[in-house]
């Protein structure tokens, strides 16, 4: 099923044109500017996200090359890129990873200290992706908090499994920008008003009461 992404995702963009012509028809002429606003701060969190995991990737590549010649495997270099480039894949990329280093080593001839070694090293970049790189580098760039980013990747994770994982950093920022949308939407309803209506005249009485809040002042005469 996942070979068929690239795929669908290829006829999509070929028929995107089209598809954005017969979108743009049934909208009301009147919506057509918001609408098309919401969609354009869609469009920006996505390609964040992506240009994001961009940078994330290559900051861990290089740090897995650093590792990896800090401990001395064989071929540490293009070892510790690919394994570096194998964590845009979620989880499985990690397991793939420490699986090709680990043979590498073994079939170097290197020792046990080596192999816990290498162990360290992507047990701590693994810490260090999930913990800091990609909530602070990812989830900033599509407008999300550390916290918010880490719960999206759980929860996708639980939810929806692998695909998930994957997909959860940029749903989750749409949904972001869907709510803020409703929320600004909300704070133009007659429901949620304006700051004057929740000015309430003090009469004599009330400020017997609550002696600190000024009394309203008298109505000037004609």
């Amino acid at each position: 099923e996942y070979m068929l992404v690239p795929v669908f995702t290829f006829y999509f963009l070929v028929d995107w044109k089209y598809l954005s012509k017969r979108l743009d028809h049934i909208i009301p002429t009147r919506r057509r500017g918001e609408v098309r606003g919401i969609l354009h701060e869609i469009d920006g969190v996505v390609s964040g996200c992506v240009r994001g995991q961009a940078l994330a990737t290559t900051i861990l590549a290089t740090l897995y090359a650093i590792g990896f010649t800090i401990v001395g495997i064989p071929l540490s270099l293009p070892i510790g890129l690919l394994v570096g480039a194998l964590t845009v894949i979620p989880v499985i990329g990690a397991f793939a990873g420490a699986a090709i280093a680990a043979i590498v080593t073994i079939a170097g001839g290197g020792d046990v200290g080596m192999l816990g070694g290498v162990a360290i090293v992507i047990l701590s970049l693994h810490l260090l992706e999930a913990g800091v790189i990609t909530p602070k580098i990812v989830g900033h760039r599509v407008g999300l908090s550390e916290s918010g980013a880490l719960f999206a990747v759980v929860a996708g994770g639980k939810l929806l499994g692998f695909g998930g994982v994957l997909l959860a950093v940029p749903i989750a920022a749409t949904c972001a920008v869907l709510v803020r949308y409703a929320l600004r939407y909300y704070e133009h309803t007659a429901f949620f008003g304006r700051e004057s209506d929740a000015d309430v005249e003090v009469t004599r009485a009330m400020a017997t009461i609550l002696p600190n809040v000024p009394m309203a002042k008298p109505p000037e005469g004609p």
